[in-house]
């Protein structure tokens, strides 16, 4: 996994949770707050999940491999320069 990114989505995540928790069935999260936890990843980091892309995002890990694969490599230059 990408810890870099893994430390960047963590305060969007609930205390606790680790990248095998489903975000629906660990964290809990209704529709409601699934869509607006999307909302919030693709706002910070400038991307969007096409809708057959979110309907296999079960876990923590699903959401950081989507972010990864829709980040431009500018923006996962400047993740990975920042956390060090």
């Amino acid at each position: 996994m990408d810890d870099a990114l893994w430390q960047q989505l963590r305060p969007l995540l609930p205390d606790g949770c680790t990248p095998s928790d489903s975000l629906r069935d660990d964290l809990g999260l209704d529709s409601l707050s699934y869509v607006e936890l999307i909302m919030q990843v693709e706002g910070l980091y400038d991307i969007y999940f096409p809708d057959d892309e979110l309907s296999q995002m079960h876990t923590v890990l699903d959401l950081v491999q989507g972010v990864k694969r829709h980040l431009s490599p500018a923006m996962w230059l400047l993740i990975h320069l920042n956390s060090n």
